[in-house]
């Protein structure tokens, strides 16, 4: 996202509408769960890796596979995409260890159960 905004004005990021940062922060899906009526609920932060062979392969998975971010990359204009390219597969490369990118990231895991 970083890079994006270098070349294009990125809308507001609200963590309250769908999108890649819905329910993203601590407390909210266990919020939605207990109104839901779980019960005994737990919230834990799992590292997780993605694991890419080159910072262009990381570049091409947000492109086909990250909706939204498909959305912000058409807004580039023609003219400078190459550079965006260009900086996306930079940034993830400085996260290349033992031959491989590594991008870490936590995923928000949330359990209960639903009393019957």
């Amino acid at each position: 996202m970083g890079v994006l905004k270098d070349f294009i004005e990125m809308p507001p990021m609200d963590p309250s509408l769908p999108g890649i940062f819905y329910l993203g922060q601590p407390g909210d899906l266990m919020g939605r769960m207990k109104a839901a009526g779980f019960a005994k609920l737990t919230e834990e932060e799992v590292p997780v890796e993605g694991i890419y062979t080159s910072g262009r392969e990381y570049l091409e998975c947000l492109q086909e596979v990250a909706a939204p971010l498909q959305t912000l990359f058409a807004k580039v204009p023609a003219e400078k995409r190459r550079a965006v390219e260009d900086g996306i597969t930079a940034a993830a490369e400085k996260f290349r260890r033992d031959g491989k990118v590594r991008i870490p990231g936590v995923a928000l895991a949330v359990s209960g159960i639903k009393p019957l």
